[in-house]
């Protein structure tokens, strides 16, 4: 049985605890000071050596201020014996912001916490191999939260895949998140185990009777269909709840009580979008805009968008773009400048964006009032940057989502940075960023399974999540976000 890490609990809830500030570290004298001194080794990270040393992020950089711009092999890092020889300085959490809570607007919560808490992992290898069975600090009442995680990290692959690479960042967030709980709540007690599914239903079968699943308070599940239905025929007898995060169309809450779908199904999805356009669009026409050259994966949301606008009786068009925006097609007969057009393509890739974006700024710069002109839109577009980004706020552009996450906001970005420097690599650009997802994961499931509005996810009570955003790309370059 592989085990990526069980972290013990006795760590997780060190963040308060009392550290000795002496350093087993060689000692050279500079202009007449002592320091306490260490050579940084190849791929070591600032996080590492927190814990590899025992000083904190903070004295790491106050004493040697070059570190803020990273860590490099063979630089050397001091620290005065004066200040660190017999004396004793007690962990604590990074100063919280008065937001930290329920999300109002894109950005969410505020906080940094304490990189100290979890066990070092530096490098993919660590983070995958180390082991703990450890349960000593189990209380006879044990009121520990206990978090499972089983997923296709493929540690015997010869090759990692994009996948697996994205459930390893996944895995790193969520550990953040125990970090920040625990932080915060030093008395909680926190177990993290986590299993190679290995993409295989037989191996999941053969974890049935692993006492790190059936003790487990949440178990996150893999993609898999048959890996779902296993792990909750075993927690519809243990009480676990299974956490469904990756595949939006398996309906297993339907047939097991433990299951929770975490995203919100695709026709609820689209009812909700479907609905929140009719309101936001009501004295607009409607145009679907399409291309045979270019697959049409956004249909499904259209044909429910047209078929609802057909039950009404609401005008709509089409328009084909082979080649983009004809002149003929683009004629005043066809857009008066008074008149209010929302476009709605039936494919969210790059490629259509890119065709149709530039015709529509210009459609809007002829009308008699900027906001005549506006575009509606999918998902993928959270990530678009640079002069795609600046050409949606131009057109007012408003996109449905389950993931709200605003890269560029101050908490985002200032996690990113803390998992930059636990583990030496940046979260990936995707829809959705994995990393944040884990954090967010783990933020709701330590908090009960409550409500819960995080920095890319939220997360309602219940069998299935409900929730869905509104993301509106403002013509003053801002970023807001309505939850439905």
């Amino acid at each position: 049985m592989k085990f990526i890490r069980n972290i013990c609990l006795a760590t997780l809830a060190a963040t308060s605890l009392t550290v000795s500030a002496d350093l087993n570290l060689p000692v050279k004298t500079i202009n007449g000071i002592e320091y306490y001194y260490y050579e940084v080794k190849p791929k070591e990270s600032i996080y590492s050596l927190v814990r590899k040393i025992g000083v904190s992020r903070d004295d790491i950089m106050r004493c040697n201020p070059s570190a803020v711009d990273g860590l490099r092999a063979n630089q050397l890092l001091l620290f005065p014996v004066s200040e660190f020889a017999g004396n004793e300085r007690r962990k604590v959490c990074p100063e919280e912001s008065e937001a930290d809570g329920p999300r109002t607007d894109l950005g969410g919560e505020t906080e940094e916490t304490s990189v100290d808490a979890v066990e070092d992992i530096d490098t993919k290898e660590e983070l995958l191999s180390a082991t703990s069975d450890d349960e000593s600090a189990v209380d006879s009442v044990d009121t520990t939260i206990r978090l499972a995680v089983v997923l296709p990290f493929m540690l015997d692959a010869e090759r990692t895949t994009k996948q697996a690479e994205n459930y390893t960042e996944f895995y790193r967030g969520l550990l953040m998140a125990v970090d920040t709980v625990a932080c915060k709540n030093p008395e909680m007690k926190i177990s993290v185990t986590a299993f190679d599914s290995e993409a295989s239903a037989e191996k999941v079968a053969a974890l049935a009777d692993d006492p790190g699943l059936r003790s487990a308070t949440y178990i996150i599940a893999p993609d898999d269909s048959v890996c779902i239905e296993l792990l909750a025929d075993m927690a519809d007898q243990t009480g676990a709840t299974v956490v469904n995060l990756f595949s939006v169309k398996n309906d297993a809450q339907q047939r097991h009580p433990s299951v929770y779908q975490a995203n919100i199904p695709h026709d609820k999805m689209y009812d909700k979008a479907i609905d929140a356009f009719i309101s936001d669009f009501a004295d607009y026409t409607p145009v679907i805009l399409s291309s045979a050259d270019i697959a049409a994966d956004k249909q499904g949301f259209v044909a429910e968008l047209t078929a609802r606008l057909d039950a009404s009786g609401r005008r709509y068009e089409t328009m084909d773009v082979p080649d983009g925006f004809s002149d003929k097609a683009m004629s005043p007969d066809r857009f008066p400048a008074d008149g209010r057009f929302v476009f709605i393509p039936a494919s969210g890739s790059r490629e259509m964006l890119t065709r149709i974006l530039t015709p529509l700024i210009q459609l809007r710069q002829k009308a008699s009032l900027p906001d005549n002109v506006r575009l509606f839109g999918y998902p993928e577009w959270v990530i678009v940057r640079g002069e795609q980004a600046r050409k949606l706020h131009s057109l007012d552009t408003v996109i449905y989502s389950r993931f709200a996450s605003d890269t560029d906001s101050y908490p985002t970005r200032l996690l990113g940075m803390r998992y930059d420097d636990w583990f030496g690599t940046k979260m990936a650009n995707a829809v959705p960023v994995y990393g944040l997802l884990g954090y967010d994961a783990g933020r709701w499931m330590l908090g009960g399974g409550r409500s819960y509005v995080g920095l890319q996810n939220s997360f309602e009570p219940g069998a299935v999540n409900s929730a869905l955003y509104l993301i509106y790309f403002s013509p003053d370059g801002q970023v807001r976000v309505k939850a439905l």
